[in-house]
């Protein structure tokens, strides 16, 4: 075998353990929005200036709530339950309420109106304004007959032992579901907001506008399906690399409930590689994901060893939301594959190989000459000579 090419495979056999040494850890855990499945009914939705780019100087601490009211225990203010959530059938009607408390000293006036709830690439509780035209189920709530309410929740005053007793108005809703609507579940809002003054750090005057909002599920019986769809899925090594042969390995894809019931998702990616197990992860559960909504999933390691072919494949798996509907929901996946190339590495063990070539070759020249040109016996050496002429000058 030639001299080269054992070098090349010690150079290989060094490098490929290594490499291994430095292989990527699991791949991370992204950021979740701050969303759950059950959206808390005192969760503010939106506290914003009116005016686009400007924040306030002070934001206003909030001094109102909103949430369910059936059946409200003694002492409470609210009924306890997280959401809103009923069950009809196109066609049919559904009585429900809600409470506005205050806990100021002063009286509040805020609007009160219904709002479709989107998800609009996260599993964020999004909702439209109260000068949007309402498409979905919010189109079916009214408040008293009216889409808008200007409520005055009472001051609060002192109770018993120096506590504070909120005002509260209960403010009953009916949800009118239209005859063509389709079975499965539906999402809305019951918001409550208040515009406050308020100034920017320039010290302008704006409006603060302060929303909270509780979400109202309707399912509606008939026929129930439950999908998921894994699409999109894309997956990048950041060449050339570092010196180590490692870089940032991206993976992001897109989950869609193909069905008509809320589900929970949680999603695997498993990654296989040459001469390195595979890297698997858990990048966390989707929850709430609304019938047709689309979430974006993106995973990233920032130090991942490349080298050969891969192969990723995105998972998703999904139970419905409510533990009363049974339906099995089929695990959806797609892959695809990528062949990171570490460059840097690459041109280091060349280098190498070219180095230990050259130093190699020049030995061997060195040794032929020597070879051929052998010194004389009692013949000092070039190197000898040097040293001497170099003693001879100083002296």
């Amino acid at each position: 075998m030639r001299p080269s090419i054992r070098i090349l495979i010690a150079l290989l056999a060094i490098a490929l353990p290594g490499a291994a040494a430095f292989s990527a850890p699991a791949l991370a855990v992204p950021a979740r929005s701050a969303t759950t499945a059950t959206p808390s009914p005192h969760t503010t939705v939106t506290s914003a200036p009116t005016t686009p780019g400007q924040s306030a100087k002070n934001d206003k601490k909030l001094t109102f709530a909103i949430g369910p009211a059936v059946q409200v225990p003694k002492d409470h203010y609210f009924d306890g339950r997280p959401y809103i959530s009923s069950q009809t059938q196109a066609g049919g009607v559904v009585r429900d309420a809600v409470a506005l408390v205050n806990v100021s000293r002063t009286p509040v006036t805020v609007l009160v109106y219904p709002a479709d709830a989107s998800q609009n690439g996260s599993t964020t509780f999004q909702l439209t304004t109260k000068n949007q035209k309402l498409t979905a189920a919010g189109s079916w709530l009214t408040l008293k007959g009216r889409k808008l309410l200007r409520v005055t929740i009472p001051a609060s005053h002192a109770g018993a032992n120096n506590s504070n007793v909120p005002g509260r108005v209960l403010v009953p809703f009916n949800a009118r579901v239209p005859s063509t609507a389709t079975p499965g579940d539906h999402a809305a809002a019951i918001v409550a907001e208040l515009d406050a003054p308020a100034k920017n750090r320039q010290g302008a005057n704006i409006t603060l506008v302060q929303r909270l909002g509780v979400a109202v599920y309707i399912h509606l019986a008939g026929e129930l399906r439950s999908g998921l769809r894994v699409s999109h899925l894309s997956a990048r090594w950041k060449e050339p690399g570092n010196a180590w042969g490692k870089s940032q390995f991206a993976v992001t894809f897109t989950v869609t409930n193909t069905g008509n019931v809320r589900l929970n998702a949680s999603t695997l990616i498993n990654t296989t590689r040459w001469f390195l197990g595979p890297v698997r992860s858990y990048p966390g559960e989707l929850s709430n994901l609304f019938p047709g909504s689309s979430v974006t999933v993106s995973v990233t390691v920032p130090k991942a060893f490349g080298f050969g072919s891969w192969h990723t494949v995105a998972s998703a798996f999904g139970t419905p939301v409510d533990p009363a509907v049974v339906l099995t929901t089929a695990p959806a996946s797609q892959s695809v594959g990528l062949w990171p190339v570490p460059w840097i590495l690459i041109a280091i063990v060349v280098g190498l190989i070219l180095l230990t070539y050259e130093a190699q070759r020049r030995y061997r020249r060195w040794r032929r000459h020597r070879k051929e040109h052998p010194p004389v016996k009692g013949q000092r050496s070039s190197k000898q000579r040097v040293l001497a002429t170099s003693k001879a000058g100083r002296a």
